[in-house]
Order: structure tokens, then sequence, then C-alpha cells
């Protein structure tokens, strides 16, 4: 089920980009249509290949590693 969602939230970004890329004036720092496709699409293409599951306890894992990571980080930069 999460690649037939995966793969609807891809065609549903990419509709949406086209209908909004109608205007092509740029009229401010950011593009939105390059920004629907820069936000929204890796989290589709991602769950078309894995499971939620696996996605959630990925970004867990890494998150606390970095933090950890962080915390000794600042101990080793101490002067003698």
């Amino acid at each position: 089920m999460h690649v037939f969602i995966g793969i609807v939230g891809v065609i549903a970004v990419l509709a949406v980009t086209v209908a909004t890329e109608s205007s092509h004036a740029f009229t401010g720092f950011l593009h939105r249509p390059a920004l629907l496709l820069l936000v929204l699409a890796p989290p589709f293409i991602a769950l078309t290949s894995y499971r939620p599951e696996e996605l959630l306890e990925t970004t867990v894992r890494s998150s606390a590693r970095c933090a950890t990571r962080r915390r000794g980080r600042g101990r080793s930069f101490t002067t003698t």
C-alpha cells in the first residue's frame, strides 16, 4: 500500500507543480513550483521504496546519533 501512496503522491506533486507553473513570473526569493518539488517530492519517493515504519525508525535513529556526536564533540575542543 505504501508503494501506491508514494506513486500517487509523486504524481500529485507533479500535477500541482505543473498547475502552479502557469505564471512564469518570478515573484520573490522562492519559486513556488521548485519549492514544491524540493520539499514534497522526496518524502513520496522515499515512501515508494520503504515502509513508513522503516523511515520513522531511520529518522529517529539518525537524529539520536547526531545528538550524541554533538555532545561528544564539545568535550574534544577543550584547550589545555
